[in-house]
């Protein structure tokens, strides 16, 4: 890793950033404003501090904010970046981004922000960070996926890398389109299920569908701005009910086969997450068909979400002096070798996520030691109960541009709050154990998301 980061540093200094980041560098400023003294900005990161690994009970943690932290202070003078750690916490006062956002409305507070795994586009309704907009130039990102994390217009944080979190099923049964409301999900699942007996997901119980779809689709019910909530609303009572139509356990056979279950259509559609450009070859070998991508229920225009895919999210806080140099060091994650090398995520660079994709469509091979050459294995795919079901070594031109028209069509962050979610589920338990009737409810849960939502935003 730190090899990478050497060869990072080395293009960096000879080549410069990617065209979007120069713009906003210190070019700009006169020569007369530049510090004699080196001027310290502080970073504020919910990494794991390594001092405090032992303590912690941790063994290993993500080194990469160190690192870029290292690689700048390593190319400034006038300039040198220190890191302050912050931890997440249940009580809403002490937790670490509360403590942040007071501490830069009293005039205090970080440069720059490290949301860390966790980010939602919620942590930023504050607009306590700076637009980052306004830093951008050129055509070198993934334009849906910023969209994607804006808030009203503003692009308060920026994703480092992504992922894309969607439902797939059979192209067969689920059809072509791009999109479905709650309703045309049902009823095609009815359809098919009175078809050929099909379940909704594999092992369907009523919490494990109502989770399922909540956690990508409650940004749908929840105004983080106003405070306002819809849970009281015809789609969620139609999920509610959906979901209560399923059973609250099921027994599981020994003799049951998870690829079987696929292969023979006795399951509707899989909740997914691709993470990687081999990841959309993965649901053709697992259904042994032609499969769509088609997303959670919306009302909207769709509902195919993303999240940072384990990487993490930036932001520049209003209070920094030097904003512009802060922007130096965000443009650190956006070169072109570092995009290219993100594990677990794909590149929010355009143009590093079409060299991928094109890298992809070959098949790579390494030489050995006798001078013949072996194919490099991308990816396995397999279940853990049985094992290896198949292997990619590289994907198709039609799934290279499979993959590129669903980024493009990327709706949503997933604004995924685990207090809510859990909270919603715990109320649903009533409903699914025949304790209370659909709108009692839906007048509970209603009733505890609006004051728990304006406790917290």
């Amino acid at each position: 890793m730190k090899k990478l980061f050497r060869i990072m540093l080395c293009t960096f200094m000879l080549c410069g950033l990617l065209s979007g980041c120069a713009a906003g560098g210190l070019s700009n400023q006169e020569e007369e404003d530049t510090p004699k003294e080196p001027v310290t900005l502080t970073l504020a990161t919910f990494s794991a501090n390594p001092a405090t690994l032992s303590d912690l009970g941790m063994s290993d943690y993500d080194p990469s904010v160190l690192q870029m932290v290292e690689l700048f202070n390593e190319t400034h003078t006038d300039y040198q970046i220190e890191v302050e750690y912050y931890s997440h916490s249940d009580d809403l006062y002490s937790d670490g981004l509360s403590v942040i956002q007071r501490e830069i409305v009293s005039g205090e507070g970080p440069d720059i922000i490290d949301f860390g795994i966790g980010y939602s586009v919620v942590d930023t309704v504050g607009k306590y960070t700076l637009d980052l907009y306004s830093f951008l130039d050129g055509e070198d990102y993934l334009e849906s996926v910023l969209e994607a994390f804006s808030y009203e217009g503003g692009l308060y944080a920026i994703p480092v890398g992504f992922a894309i979190d969607s439902l797939v099923g059979r192209t067969s049964v689920v059809g072509t389109q791009s999109t479905w409301t709650m309703e045309e999900m049902i009823a095609c699942y009815e359809a098919e299920a009175a078809e050929s007996g099909a379940d909704f997901i594999l092992l369907a119980t009523a919490k494990q569908v109502l989770g399922i779809i909540l956690s990508s689709t409650v940004g749908d019910y929840v105004d983080w701005e106003t405070g306002e909530c819809s849970f009281d609303n015809e789609d969620f009572q139609k999920l509610l009910e959906f979901a209560g139509s399923f059973p609250t356990s099921v027994a599981v056979s020994g003799d049951d086969s998870t690829t079987q279950a696929y292969l023979n259509g006795e399951v509707f559609v899989m909740p997914v997450s691709l993470a990687s450009v081999y990841d959309i070859a993965k649901y053709e070998i697992i259904f042994g068909d032609e499969v769509n991508f088609i997303g959670y229920p919306s009302a909207g225009t769709g509902n195919t979400i993303i999240d940072l895919g384990g990487t993490t999210a930036l932001g520049i806080s209003v209070g920094c002096d030097y904003p512009e140099v802060a922007w130096e060091f965000v443009c650190l994650y956006f070169t072109e070798e570092y995009q290219e090398s993100l594990s677990g995520a794909l590149p929010v660079s355009r143009s590093a996520f079409e060299t991928l994709l094109e890298s992809a469509q070959t098949t790579q091979y390494e030489e050995n030691a006798d001078g013949t050459s072996t194919p490099v294995l991308q990816k396995k795919v397999s279940f853990a109960e049985e094992g290896v079901i198949g292997e990619i070594y590289q994907i198709s031109s039609e799934q290279a541009q499979q993959m590129l028209e669903l980024t493009d069509r990327i709706c949503s962050e997933s604004v995924y709050d685990s207090t809510l979610h859990y909270m919603i589920l715990e109320e649903a338990d009533a409903y699914f154990s025949g304790q209370k009737s659909l709108e009692e409810t839906v007048e509970i849960i209603q009733s505890r998301a609006n004051i728990y939502v304006n406790e917290n935003r």
